[in-house]
């Protein structure tokens, strides 16, 4: 009766076990590992099909595949692991963690290998595979954000369903059925992440900047201006709808314009400047003013 009970404590108490445990008990750990290994591993991938050394994967050109594995590999996975992290804080429910998180992390795995072995493998196959995870993610972080009837919150979950269906079109341009959908649907969710990004550095580069201000005694205020955050990120919204419905056209090109302004006027009384002696704090300071400089009328994509 003791030996069982003695097998399994020894089985939780190895290395490995205790790394596992620790690995899927947050959603960052996981997906943000994911990120930067996919990164390096898409990278050099891709480097060995442009100098020939690889064939590149058949799925439409080479150019729109590379493009799809860097907004929903890189950026699915980055997406998963903030959100995974951050909506228990939000809602205060149990983390998604253990077996679930695992097989969430392994649903992106699996689509990052269908992708990879497109041409190989049955064309719907790949499709369906691939296009499963981000409505996977947006169930495990709707459902907590839904149940507490957070709507600050459900834009969020929203831009995660529309990447999921942006992906989704991409797939079936290349299963013949939505010709040309691709490049729109790539185009839009380098938008769509735009969005997100905004939508939460709004919240966490002023909260940061300034808890770091005060921390160092300086009496600097840092001001957030409701109205403006509310007109840009609503700008930043049009601006998506333009790029999906009305890509590089003059509409889109206004829209642009107009988000570009938008985000820039929302920055002002961040304290940009006091946060030159803290590369975590300027750093994100800069990654924000990144978004006013390419909400603009893009040139047309060479996918």
């Amino acid at each position: 009766m003791l030996a069982p009970i003695c097998c399994i404590r020894l089985l939780v108490a190895t290395p490995a076990t205790r790394l596992l445990v620790a690995l899927f008990a947050l959603g960052f750990r996981p997906f943000f590992l994911l990120a930067g290994l996919d990164a390096c591993a898409a990278v050099a991938l891709w480097l060995c099909v442009l100098a020939g050394l690889l064939p590149p994967p058949t799925w439409l050109t080479p150019s729109l595949w590379h493009a799809h594995e860097m907004l929903f590999g890189l950026v699915g996975a980055a997406i998963a692991g903030f959100l995974l992290t951050a909506v228990p804080n939000w809602t205060g429910a149990p983390p998604v963690r253990g077996p679930a998180l695992a097989a969430l992390a392994a649903l992106w795995l699996a689509g990052r290998a269908a992708m990879a072995l497109a041409g190989s493998l049955p064309a719907a196959v790949v499709a369906a595979v691939d296009a499963a995870f981000l409505p996977a993610l947006a169930v495990a972080v709707g459902r907590p954000v839904l149940a507490a009837r957070q709507t600050r919150n459900a834009g969020v979950i929203g831009i995660v369903v529309a990447l999921a269906l942006a992906n989704v079109a991409a797939q079936l341009d290349a299963l013949g059925l939505a010709h040309g959908a691709a490049p729109i649907a790539l185009h839009g969710a380098v938008a769509l992440a735009i969005l997100l990004v905004s939508t939460i550095g709004g919240r966490i580069v002023p909260a940061f900047t300034a808890s770091a201000l005060r921390a160092s005694g300086c009496a600097a205020e840092v001001r957030g201006h409701g109205a403006r955050d509310r007109a840009a990120l609503a700008l930043l919204a049009l601006w998506v709808a333009t790029e999906l419905l009305a890509p590089r056209t003059s509409a889109s090109g206004a829209a642009a314009l107009a988000a570009a302004a938008a985000s820039a006027l929302r920055m002002g009384g961040w304290q940009a400047r006091r946060t030159r002696s803290e590369p975590l704090l300027w750093s994100l300071h800069l990654g924000l003013a990144w978004i006013p400089s390419v909400s603009r009328r893009s040139p047309p994509p060479t996918w």
